[in-house]
């Protein structure tokens, strides 16, 4: 089996799963560096927690950095046969997940919201990324919704 059909299977396995973890760290790095810039005007947080939220802060860095290391970005340079255009984006999506996280957060505050919402997003079609037992299998039903 060649390093590209190797590449090929894996990622058919986890690679979906990892580009989500990957976009997820990217999207707490965003967000917290929105609330530390938010902060700055009214002089940031107070000793303790400054100090708190700078580790806090830096281990999402070093996820982002271990990420790195691990060298899955060049196993998937390699498939995508050096076309950075197929990867481009990680970051841009990144954005995307905060923005729809927000307003994810916004928008069910009621189970009738809630319900609303994940109707709207399972009648889309399937991209193919996920599969319907993947996705069950952080199926949460939050119970103190209005």
């Amino acid at each position: 089996m060649t390093q590209e059909e190797r590449v090929a299977e894996a990622t058919k396995i986890i690679g979906q799963q990892l580009r989500l973890a990957n976009a997820l760290a990217f999207s707490i790095d965003i967000l917290y560096n929105d609330i530390a810039l938010h902060l700055r005007p009214l002089g940031g947080f107070k000793q303790e927690r400054k100090r708190n939220y700078g580790i806090f802060t830096q281990k999402v860095k070093e996820t982002l950095l271990w990420y790195e290391k691990c060298g899955l970005d060049e196993d998937f340079i390699e498939a995508a046969e050096g076309n950075w255009k197929r990867l481009d984006g990680f970051r841009a999506e990144s954005n995307e997940l905060v923005q729809i996280l927000m307003l994810y957060l916004d928008r069910t505050g009621t189970y009738e919201a809630y319900d609303a919402v994940v109707k709207f997003l399972t009648e889309l079609p399937e991209g193919g990324l996920f599969s319907a037992e993947d996705i069950a299998r952080f199926n949460f039903r939050e119970r103190n919704k209005i």
